[in-house]
């Protein structure tokens, strides 16, 4: 478009300095050619803007994507966890209730006259 304008201003000039008059057909081309090479530069601006949208849309999304799976690990870990110490307050209440047995059933035989505590 840039080659087209220069060559129009060109045959422009010449036809100035030639006395052709054209009307101002050439005059007008050459108007819309730069109102449009404006325009173009206006899409090319705005491509530019909505390819760095596209980018950070697809930043945040590879982004949140990764937050999502530290989070998923994170939430992994704290199960295992609880299940671990479900595990050994489990065997805890467990050695508890045999204590609580073995004490209950050495008094009962202390009362009974059966046994003796110790």
């Amino acid at each position: 478009m840039t080659d087209e304008l220069a060559r129009l201003n060109e045959q422009l000039r010449i036809n100035k300095e030639e006395g052709v008059d054209d009307g101002g057909a050439l005059a007008k081309r050459i108007d819309d050619l730069q109102a449009l090479s404006v325009m173009l530069g206006e899409v090319q601006g705005k491509e530019s803007e909505w390819l760095a949208t596209q980018l950070e849309q697809e930043w945040a999304a590879e982004w949140l994507e990764q937050q999502n799976e530290e989070i998923e690990r994170q939430n992994d870990l704290a199960e295992e966890l609880r299940e671990k110490r479900l595990e050994s307050l489990s065997a805890e209440l467990d050695a508890i209730n045999a204590t609580g047995d073995a004490l209950s059933n050495a008094f009962k035989s202390a009362i009974l006259g059966n046994g003796k505590l110790g």
